[in-house]
Order: C-alpha cells, then sequence, then structure tokens
C-alpha cells in the first residue's frame, strides 16, 4: 500500500463523508424534481423494507429518468394502512405528492389496498403478471407439469448427493461432453424453470415443452425494459394500425382553440413505430401544447410498466446486509443504496 496513502476511519466516513454526499446528492434531485410535471412510482417490499423509485418525465425537454428514493425499514405487519402511511411520508418527505400520477406494485392485495387509500392509480407490475401467467400456463398443462417436477426431482437429487454429482462429471468426461452445471427451480426467482430445462438438456421434454410460450431470459429481459418493437407486420400491429388510422379520419365542425388542436394532431402523419415518441413531442409540443401536457402524463409511464427497478434494488440490498455487516443502520442503507443508484 502507498505510504501517502490515508484510510479513513469508519466513524469520519458514517458519520461525515457518507451523510455529506447523499445530502448533497439529495439536494440536486430537489432542484431536479422541482421541474417535473409527473411521476410514477414503483413499490416493492420485502421482509421489514419497502422500496420507491420514481420513473418521471421533466418539464421542459422531455425525457424519462429512474431514480431511487427512498429504502425504508418497515416494522412489524405489512398492512395496507401502514404500507400507505410509509408511501405518504416518503412523497411528503420529497414533495411530490401532488405529482405522483401512477404507482407500480405487484399483485399483493395489501399493496394493491394500500395504493388504494392514497387514492393514486395503481399499475399492476408487467414482469409479475407475465410470470404468474407462464407459471399458470405450465400448471394447467399437465404433461408439461409433471415433465417439470421430474426434472426437479432429478436436478435435486445431484445438487444433495456429492457421489451422484462426482459420477455425472465422469460421465461427461467418458463421453467426452462439456459438462454444465444443473440450474434448480427456484419458486420466487423469474425463468429458473427455463434454465433449469435447459440446464437438463432432455430432448424428449424441450419436445413437450415447446408447446408453451416460456419466454427466455433474452426475451424476457427485453420485456422488461420495454416494448419490443416488430420490424415484420402481424395481424396484431395490423389491427392497431387500422385502428389509429380510422381515429385520423374524425373531423369536427367546431373552432374553440381544444377542438382545432385535437383536429390538427389527429390530422399529423403518424410517425414510424420504432421511432422515439418522446423526441417526437419535443418539437410537436411547441404547436400542441395543451396535447402535449396530457401526453407527459401518458409516456410518463413507460411500457411495459413493472417494478423490476425495485426488485434490483433488493438484489443490491442483498449484498450489502451480509453477516459481517449485521450493524449497519437502515438510515445508512438508505443513504447507501441512494448514492449507488446516482449516474454522474
Amino acid at each position: 500500500m502507498d505510504p501517502r496513502c490515508e484510510i479513513v476511519p469508519r466513524k469520519k466516513l458514517t458519520l461525515h463523508l457518507l451523510p455529506g454526499k447523499y445530502n448533497d446528492e439529495k439536494m440536486k434531485l430537489f432542484r431536479e424534481l422541482e421541474d417535473v410535471d409527473y411521476i410514477y412510482v414503483h413499490h416493492h417490499r420485502l421482509l421489514d423494507f419497502t422500496a420507491n423509485g420514481g420513473l418521471h418525465n421533466c418539464h421542459g425537454p422531455l425525457r424519462l429518468r429512474s431514480t431511487v428514493l427512498s429504502t425504508t425499514v418497515v416494522e412489524g405487519s405489512h398492512t395496507s394502512e401502514k404500507l400507505s402511511s410509509a408511501l405518504k411520508q416518503v412523497f411528503e418527505a420529497w414533495v411530490i405528492s401532488k405529482k405522483v400520477t401512477t404507482i407500480v406494485t405487484d399483485n399483493s392485495a395489501n399493496v394493491k389496498a394500500a395504493v388504494e387509500i392514497l387514492k393514486v392509480r395503481h399499475q399492476p407490475c408487467f414482469a409479475h403478471t407475465l410470470n404468474l401467467t407462464v407459471k399458470d400456463a405450465i400448471r394447467r398443462t399437465e404433461n408439461v407439469f409433471n415433465a417439470k417436477n421430474q426434472v426437479k426431482n432429478i436436478v435435486t437429487f445431484f445438487h444433495h448427493s456429492t457421489l451422484a454429482n462426482n459420477a455425472l462429471k465422469e460421465a461427461h468426461k467418458t463421453s467426452q461432453t462439456q459438462p454444465r452445471k444443473l440450474k434448480q427451480d427456484v419458486e420466487t426467482r423469474w425463468n429458473s424453470t427455463y434454465d433449469m430445462l435447459q440446464s437438463s438438456s432432455c430432448g424428449k421434454l424441450k419436445e413437450r415443452v415447446s408447446s408453451i410460450a416460456v419466454p427466455q431470459p433474452e426475451e424476457a429481459d427485453e420485456a422488461i425494459a420495454g416494448p419490443t418493437l416488430p420490424k415484420k407486420p402481424s395481424l396484431l400491429w395490423a389491427k392497431f394500425d387500422a385502428h389509429a388510422q380510422n381515429k385520423k379520419q374524425i373531423a369536427t365542425q367546431r373552432h374553440t382553440a381544444a377542438e382545432m388542436e385535437i383536429r390538427r394532431h389527429l390530422e399529423t402523419p403518424l410517425i414510424p413505430r420504432d421511432a422515439n415518441p418522446l423526441d417526437w413531442w419535443k418539437d410537436y409540443s411547441l404547436t400542441n401544447p395543451r396535447m402535449a401536457r396530457i401526453t407527459k402524463n401518458v409516456l410518463a409511464i413507460p411500457l411495459p410498466a413493472t417494478s423490476v427497478l425495485s426488485e434490483r434494488l433488493f438484489s443490491k440490498a442483498g449484498e450489502l446486509i451480509s453477516c459481517r455487516r449485521t450493524t449497519l443502520k437502515s438510515k445508512h442503507i438508505d443513504m447507501i443504496l441512494f448514492l449507488n443508484n446516482i449516474r454522474e
């Protein structure tokens, strides 16, 4: 170690450096939120922590940005009243109560009830819903469900038996094939069923599973990150395009400013499906300010709306809180996770 390097004492780090950096970045975000018109919040809870993140549409130049607002300890039972109170405190602390238009959560009854108490529009997480749909499809298809359970039992056996695992490695060496690590199906881990079936390399099983649209990891990530725009026409998009074209043919004989603006919007040529609507509205908002303000509220919610960012926040929290860091205070955890999300 360089002798000129000075090791920062723990108390100086926790009492001065960490809070100082946190307060500086928090004030920057405060100033930025003052110019924000609409905010959508994704909320997730795990054990005693609740995470809140905002993906908002800024006033002026249209752009979307995600950030962590709070990682809060919620003690006791997670009732809808307690969760709604925790959310309300976060909104009031950031002075965004009147700007939050939508809260995206999982499908838990208590979380949905908490959003209803706040009288804010609730949007179910698309990723959670998709995962539940795939699970239900597998459960309702008897031959696939039974085959999946058989493979799970086999993988469990090899994970629990060192002798069997060594015998499997020897079999790979004898047949001169590349050994694969068998992956286990975990109920709470998305795509783990697909990963387990893929790692098992069971030909007959793959034939059975091929009849079910189980999303591959790459496809699932793209679905979570944003809508995948098809390059080839499909029946679904053909119906959508026909509906949009019919809407364009609507005309009005009235001449109020708002109605003229709507008419001008309907007569505007449709933008390409692979174009970024935010870039288009940056210029179009000058001529249609009323429509632009309504559009901000809609585009503030990225499609598909998910709480995946909060899920990732908990993954980071799991790495931060370990057996060697059991004395970390909740306020320091909140500061570290907040600063970790800051983009310079």
